[in-house]
């Protein structure tokens, strides 16, 4: 007796010369990084590694994640190292700040003395310009 097959079925791509045939043995990770991370996506989403329960599907699957991993550690080690920039930009800025405080308390601590002598002197003014009218009415 005679099978018959589907009409549904999918005939399998055909792999380009040279190429191993994807559905036929597990990605390893050294032919998924030659192959590139934006081709192996796009591969992917065409179903070319086969269905969720193919050993090869999982596997690309797994070393597709890894990837995003590696991006996502690559921008949280960045956004560290932005983060400790602005805290040392920060430490500079308030240390500077700490000094300008000094010296704003110095020059003002300065005034004040300036003018209590102003003040001394305008009594010692006001008492000789008395003594002087006093001598000369």
């Amino acid at each position: 007796m005679k099978r018959r097959t589907s009409c549904c079925t999918r005939s399998p791509k055909l792999p380009a010369p040279g190429e191993p045939r994807i559905k036929d043995h597990i990605m390893k990770t050294d032919e998924l990084e030659k192959i590139g991370e934006q081709e192996v996506r796009k591969r992917f989403a065409n179903n070319d590694y086969g269905d969720p329960r193919n050993p090869n599907y999982l596997s690309v699957q797994t070393w597709l994640r890894s990837k995003e991993r590696e991006r996502e550690e690559a921008r949280d080690a960045e956004s560290l190292s932005i983060s400790r920039k602005a805290l040392a930009i920060s430490e500079d800025a308030n240390s500077i700040a700490a000094d300008a405080n000094l010296i704003a308390r110095n020059a003002l601590s300065n005034s004040k003395k300036a003018n209590i002598w102003a003040a001394i002197a305008t009594l010692i003014a006001a008492i000789a310009m008395y003594m002087a009218y006093i001598k000369n009415p």
